[in-house]
């Protein structure tokens, strides 16, 4: 049970995150559920800005809403669930988001050695992911477990962006047992501009998805 409300928030890596950690804290296992963040304004300088993820390794993620959030600076994905783990993820919300994407952007960059030298350029058409829910076994995060978790009843709901074209989306599962589906996208706005149907969304559907609508 936790309430984040009325900040500001500028952060180099994820903005506000969620995560299901099976670290012990006097005797009890980590869980998430009945969290709020509402009414706050974020900057975010690497990462994601509202993420659940991607540690997930509770057993249920639940009645989570972010609410009246005003995104306005931003390097990659914006609206993220991402289940590397085993835990159940449903009853999300997301609502009443405005967006800012910026002009032109470059492609986030890991320093790996002394000899990298940071490319500024600029890439051609690249926006940032906007929505997405994927199911995966990640080589570093997922800590080689082989238990995969499912995604479920998510809602974004007025979704409001200004960007000088439609961001991509995705959404996809990772098997027929461990699914993403019944993802709701109502009220998508480009600009002022209700967006109408999938491909005008950007929104891409992979395998093991299952009722994905845009209304």
């Amino acid at each position: 049970r936790c309430h984040v409300s009325n900040c500001f928030i500028r952060t180099y890596d994820d903005s506000i995150c969620v995560k299901g950690l099976d670290e012990t804290y006097q005797g009890a296992v980590s869980f998430s559920g009945d969290i709020i963040a509402e009414n706050c304004v974020i900057w975010n300088d690497w990462g994601k800005c509202l993420e659940i993820g991607a540690e997930t390794k509770a057993d249920d993620m639940s009645h989570i809403v972010f609410r009246n959030c005003d995104l306005i600076h931003l390097t990659g994905p914006v609206l993220d669930i991402f289940n590397v783990d085993h835990a159940d993820i449903h009853d999300v919300t997301y609502e009443n988001i405005n967006v800012e994407y910026a002009k032109a952007y470059q492609k986030s960059q890991i320093q790996k050695n002394d000899d990298d030298v940071f490319d500024s350029t600029c890439v051609p058409g690249f926006l940032p992911t906007l929505m997405s829910a994927s199911i995966v076994k990640h080589p570093e995060y997922s800590y080689g477990r082989e238990k995969r978790g499912k995604i479920h009843d998510i809602t974004f709901r007025n979704i409001s962006v200004t960007a000088p074209t439609m961001p991509p989306s995705h959404f996809f599962g990772y098997d027929e047992a461990h699914q993403a589906r019944d993802i709701t996208i109502a009220d998508l706005f480009l600009n002022g501009n209700k967006i109408t149907s999938l491909e005008e969304a950007r929104i891409s559907v992979g395998s093991f998805c299952e009722n994905i609508t845009l209304r």
